[in-house]
């Protein structure tokens, strides 16, 4: 269209967090929005170590929001703009955090690449991927209907072969009831 494209990040609970200025830079929006980058432990880590975000909204008075865990993966930067706005940098954004599979050669999938395997499957009621190793994914699968049992596994362990690739075996388990886990 001509015109310079805008990077803006953000998200419904924690408002406008970072903008990205003519220059490049993803200021964070400190005036508004406290940014923490946190590791496993839920603790900040060294500025420009990737790590969880974690927002506290200052604008919230009727729900505050206090280190709110995004789901985002970022770093922050101990770098100053060219463009000389005083507000902190965000070094970069690198994804959600959520659940990984792992191929053999440690290649990470999206966890929801199993979703699109196994949601087209009508006679899918419930499911669960455990990955137990690089090499060995489980799939407990209940079934509305299980006249259709063969047909569901196999296309199941077809389905995620293709996403996890060689050397990972697929085992398919149909089972009467899937309880929900603590997550």
């Amino acid at each position: 269209f001509g015109c310079p494209v805008i990077d803006e990040y953000g998200c419904r609970d924690g408002g406008l967090i970072a903008y990205e200025c003519p220059q490049g830079g993803r200021h964070i929006m400190s005036d508004a929005v406290h940014v923490e980058i946190l590791g496993d432990n839920g603790l900040p880590v060294p500025m420009g170590t990737i790590g969880e975000v974690a927002v506290t909204n200052l604008w919230s008075f009727g729900m505050p929001l206090l280190r709110y865990r995004i789901g985002d993966r970022a770093a922050l930067s101990t770098d100053t703009c060219r463009c000389g706005r005083p507000y902190p940098l965000l070094r970069s954004l690198d994804g959600r955090v959520t659940d990984m599979l792992v191929t053999r050669d440690g290649t990470r999938i999206h966890g929801l690449a199993a979703m699109y395997v196994i949601r087209v499957l009508p006679s899918v009621v419930r499911y669960r991927v455990v990955q137990e190793r690089r090499d060995l994914v489980r799939v407990l699968v209940v079934l509305g209907d299980e006249a259709h049992a063969p047909a569901v596994d196999a296309a199941i362990a077809a389905g995620m072969a293709k996403i996890m690739g060689p050397g990972v075996t697929i085992m398919v388990t149909i089972v009467a009831e899937l309880p929900p886990i603590a997550s």
